[in-house]
């Protein structure tokens, strides 16, 4: 399964605490940028159902950022992850092996993301 998510792509925010509430929130930010990914997903996938949790996944990720941009690249990563968890994956625990890469390009930035079964045992490193 693959898929490519247009725009910018937007690091995880730390979550907020309203003082007048007690709550703690997600920025709107972050919130926007999780609904359009999996929105992204829903209409590339069609009927592609949940992955079942007993599978193990792979993941990569490839973001296109304009060159003045600056993110970490654990933070990109995370909004994408938490975007698909229930949607495409029950939990980003399946995630088993992860590949994500920085890229620079001025004139269509994007996250483009595919999914696949996990199937080695091999060790990489």
């Amino acid at each position: 399964m693959k898929f490519i998510v247009a725009g910018a792509p937007v690091p995880k925010q730390r979550p907020r605490f309203n003082t007048k509430t007690g709550k703690v929130y997600t920025p709107r930010k972050t919130k926007t940028a999780e609904d359009h990914i999996a929105w992204e997903y829903r209409a590339s996938s069609g009927d592609y159902p949940l992955i079942d949790d007993a599978l193990d996944l792979s993941v990569a990720i490839s973001f296109f950022l304009a060159k003045g941009q600056r993110a970490d690249i654990d933070n990109l990563t995370k909004t994408v992850l938490d975007a698909l968890n229930g949607i495409a994956w029950k939990d980003d625990a399946q995630v088993v092996e992860l590949h994500a890469v920085i890229f620079r390009d001025d004139d269509v930035p994007r996250t483009v993301v595919s999914i696949d079964v996990f199937d080695s045992q091999e060790e990489i490193l």
